[in-house]
């Protein structure tokens, strides 16, 4: 990366040590909104979709993610820490899913056919379940 960044400090138009390595058009901080506007604004209007975020990307990954593996394969994806954060941010039930009632179900619930799930994961999913019946 060293020989890299010499390189460009060579052609670089401003190679003072206050520059920016990658500055806007301007010389300035690049706004991580442009990003916002110019790419998910655009596919959100060709999805017809309320709103389209990093942060609903990952709620759908994770959400869709039940169907593929375990919640460890999901926290590991999206780099959190705690499980719990996952299940209980970022997975959202799936609808056909709410009728959990007990261990069974939770499992059918979450989709993870090819291991047990456990004790916790069939409480969290069962709550969630009842939450959203709840408030339904």
């Amino acid at each position: 990366m060293v020989p890299d960044l010499l390189a460009w400090k060579l052609i670089c138009p401003d190679s003072s040590p206050e520059a920016f390595i990658f500055p806007n058009r301007e010389g300035g901080v690049r706004d991580p909104n442009n990003y916002r506007k110019r790419v998910l604004g655009k596919l959100r209007e060709k999805l017809n979709l309320p709103k389209l975020t990093f942060q609903v990307i990952r709620r759908t990954f994770a959400t869709f993610s039940q169907t593929k593996g375990t919640v460890k394969d999901t926290q590991g994806v999206l780099r959190q820490v705690r499980s719990a954060t996952t299940v209980d941010v970022y997975m959202q039930v799936l609808p056909e899913g709410c009728q959990a009632n007990d261990r069974l179900d939770a499992q059918r619930t979450l989709q993870w056919p090819a291991r047990t799930v456990t004790n916790q994961e069939a409480e969290i999913a069962i709550r969630r379940c009842a939450h959203k019946r709840e408030h339904n």
